[in-house]
């Protein structure tokens, strides 16, 4: 029986790694079978499907099989975000219409989409951290400034209680005046939105945006250059160990989940997320876990 439990279970789509709109709409369908065989007088067949669902789902994370390979594809054909349980992270938009219809593409940079000659590579933008003291080398990782993160912290703390239209206007005040910003309400969350004079508008869910803005506030003493200022405050996100909204303690996770497309042969990248919230605050490249 144990050898069973164990083939059915799967740990990496339960637990702290459960899917819960997954788990609710595979419960759904459950309910609807169930629903439909007492109609036509099978009990027996219900009551089976039930249990067998209930269980399935208990065990597994959900009932109908491959479900972590296509709900990301079907996510991703919704006209809502009723699958971004996580928070997804900054994202690229393009307006359309007049009525400034938003179609989500893949996912930005942070407060600016870096393009150019003169945009510094990622190394350079380490160079300029460390040499203002921001990062420092622990080992063979580099960790924040302990002074810096108290920093960053308490202007998070000063950016937590406001909404994202008070956020938009501190993005005005800390990005070129070339970069408009607006706000965005989504169907599950708001955004503050980034639109330079050439090229694609990028959103920032609330998380992100009080996560990245505290960022370029609390490096305005350490770096004079505000471009460098903007396009640090991503790669300081890496650093985040407690949640923008709660505080909470954030932990790392590589669960697949709807909205993300994971080629087969493949591991979910890993996410940064705060399971008191259900948000992720950011998502690993493979070369930034070596």
């Amino acid at each position: 029986m144990n050898d069973l439990l164990s083939f059915l279970r799967r740990p990496e789509h339960t637990g702290e790694n459960r899917c819960w709109p997954c788990t609710v709409l595979n419960t759904l369908l459950v309910g609807v079978i169930t629903v439909v065989c007492l109609r036509r007088g099978h009990r027996k067949l219900a009551l089976a499907s039930a249990f067998g669902g209930v269980t399935a789902i208990g065990l597994r994370g959900y009932v109908v099989p491959g479900t972590p390979r296509f709900a990301p594809q079907l996510a991703a054909r919704l006209p809502v975000d009723v699958f971004d349980h996580e928070g997804s992270e900054s994202t690229r938009i393009e307006f359309e219409s007049s009525e400034s219809e938003v179609r989500q593409e893949e996912p930005a940079d942070g407060l600016i989409e870096p393009t150019g000659e003169a945009v510094p590579d990622g190394d350079e933008i380490v160079a300029a951290l460390l040499e203002a003291g921001v990062v420092v080398p622990d080992g063979e990782e580099f960790i924040l400034d302990s002074a810096f993160r108290d920093h960053w912290y308490d202007e998070m703390r000063q950016l937590g209680h406001r909404d994202v239209e008070e956020l938009a206007s501190v993005a005005a005040e800390v990005t070129p005046s070339s970069i408009s910003t607006d706000t965005y309400d989504g169907w599950t969350k708001s955004y503050v939105v980034l639109s330079p004079e050439n090229g694609e508008a990028t959103t920032l869910p609330r998380p992100i945006a009080i996560a990245e803005l505290a960022a370029v506030r609390a490096l305005e003493s350490e770096l004079e250059d505000q471009f460098l200022r903007l396009v640090s405050a991503r790669p300081i996100r890496t650093f985040l160990d407690q949640c923008p909204l709660c505080e909470g303690e954030l932990t790392t996770t590589q669960a697949a989940c709807c909205g993300e497309v994971t080629p087969v042969g493949s591991q979910p990248r890993e996410k940064l997320v705060c399971p008191s919230c259900n948000i992720r605050l950011f998502t690993f490249e493979p070369a930034q876990l070596e």
